[in-house]
């Protein structure tokens, strides 16, 4: 493996000196695909090669955009149809390799998960089918959206991963821009970094396009939800179950329940209930709401419900709140300044719900981190932290730590202030495991609470952080 990683470097080199690049590829001369084939690509979901615009196209808008066998293969390898099958040939694959052994791109989808046809503010699933190397670890998927096929700006979704060698389908959602005709862009590599145009050798590029619709003829509806317990006026402590009903004219996806404007839970499945630790806010009054989705990204909120918080204590430290906002990642890259892609919603890696974050497991020379500003109050008895931690390694060593992972403390400048706890490969285990930390000598100060990671040129080392919290006693 270290080998392969090497002479990929020194082919780059290489390469980007002599070429040739994208723009040396001849243009294709196909005819553009007919209006009549356009119109049968979007009843049948399937994708015709447009000539004018370098990519698999459906013309008309629908409920379903698939590439099918148009992208299989990495240019020369397979070979690829109509390589590069980028938006006017903008960007080159990888030539180096064997095909359905290295890396290559075989096949894009695109549709909505109502089955009503695109428009804006609609939910739709992307789907990519990759063939990975067998050391799947090293290998990357970026994807990305652009509002306008005709002059596109490409948009960051989602960095994805797979989990073994050979073909494998990977996929995510996003919500559908404005624009009548929009496009996909999926990059297959090997190592490097995310951006949407890589010059890897051993990397594939693929778009697809497809016509999206005003939204006339989509669900425009918002689901209905209201608060069924706790009652108004109700004095809570400790936990307690927070319920309630939603429907929706197509489906209710998921129920997002809030205290005032912050997120206490979600559920996917009805009867829609949460479990909430009221000691780990500020007693006092919190108004209660449920906020309910469906598929075509509608949302309908409930009336607030009023409620009383009163948990008691001896000493003068009987307040408990937790601090940290987003603390399990729930609500996606919010709350949190990451690196791209290391926010992400994975929920086979995930210790609870669906997100995480996710900092290295590349296996090249690189560096991540994830921070968020608190304010410890002056009046608090104490503060502790606490993370779930996981670390999966292809290191072999049982020695050294080669990938390393810090919890640190700083300024809010970002000039380091204190680590907290350091962990490499060497700390790999099967779960997750929970690191505490005292932070109460650092009350009455406002820090950055950052997670910094960094990775060697060769094997791959992940470090998995979920379900963090901060709580003071005061």
């Amino acid at each position: 493996m270290p080998l392969r990683r090497a002479l990929a470097g020194l082919l780059l080199l290489v390469l980007a000196a002599c070429g040739p690049g994208p723009e040396d590829t001849p243009r294709d001369t196909s005819p553009l695909a007919s209006d009549s084939e356009l119109a049968t690509a979007a009843i049948t979901g399937s994708a015709v090669y447009d000539a004018a615009l370098g990519a698999p196209r459906c013309g008309t808008v629908g409920s379903l955009c698939g590439t099918g066998t148009l992208v299989a293969g990495r240019g020369p390898l397979g070979p690829e149809l109509n390589a590069p099958n980028t938006l006017h040939s903008s960007c080159g694959d990888g030539t180096v390799g064997t095909y359905q052994s290295d890396e290559s791109l075989e096949a894009l989808k695109v549709y909505t998960l109502d089955g009503s046809n695109f428009a804006p503010g609609k939910t739709v699933t992307l789907e990519a089918s990759v063939w990975a190397y067998s050391s799947p670890e090293v290998d990357s998927l970026d994807l990305y959206y652009a509002a306008n096929a005709n002059s596109p700006s490409w948009t960051f979704i989602a960095t994805l991963r797979p989990e073994a060698g050979g073909l494998q389908l990977l996929s995510t959602s996003y919500t559908l821009p404005t624009g009548s005709l929009q496009a996909i862009r999926g990059v297959y590599r090997f190592s490097g970094d995310a951006v949407p145009c890589s010059s890897g050798v051993y990397d594939d590029h693929d778009d697809l396009v497809f016509a999206v619709g005003t939204g006339g003829g989509g669900d425009t509806t918002p689901p209905t939800s209201s608060i069924t317990a706790p009652a108004a006026g109700s004095t809570l402590a400790g936990t307690v179950s927070v319920s309630a009903s939603a429907s929706d004219n197509v489906g209710v996806t998921r129920v997002e329940f809030y205290a005032g404007g912050t997120h206490i839970g979600t559920d996917t499945t009805a009867p829609y209930s949460i479990s909430w630790n009221t000691a780990e806010v500020a007693n006092g009054t919190y108004s209660l709401t449920s906020r309910a989705h469906d598929a075509a990204g509608n949302v309908g909120t409930s009336a607030a419900v009023s409620v009383s918080v009163s948990n008691t204590g001896g000493g003068g430290c009987g307040t408990t709140q937790q601090l940290l906002l987003n603390p399990g990642f729930e609500s996606g890259n919010v709350s949190w300044s990451a690196s791209q892609g290391v926010i992400a919603s994975n929920p086979s890696t995930a210790r609870t719900g669906s997100w995480r974050a996710l900092l290295g497991g590349l296996g090249f020379v690189g560096s991540w981190s994830v921070s968020q500003q608190i304010t410890i109050p002056s009046t608090a008895c104490s503060a502790t932290l606490r993370i779930w931690l996981k670390v999966t390694t292809a290191e072999e060593s049982t020695s050294f730590g080669y990938d390393t992972l810090s919890v640190q403390l700083q300024n809010t400048s970002g000039i380091w202030v204190a680590t907290l706890g350091s962990y490499s490969n060497l700390d790999a285990s099967s779960g997750y495991v929970e690191r505490t930390f005292d932070l109460t000598t650092y009350k009455g100060q406002t820090l950055l609470l950052a997670f910094e990671a960094e990775e060697d040129a060769f094997y791959q080392s992940s470090f998995f952080v979920d379900d963090t919290s901060l709580t003071v006693i005061r």
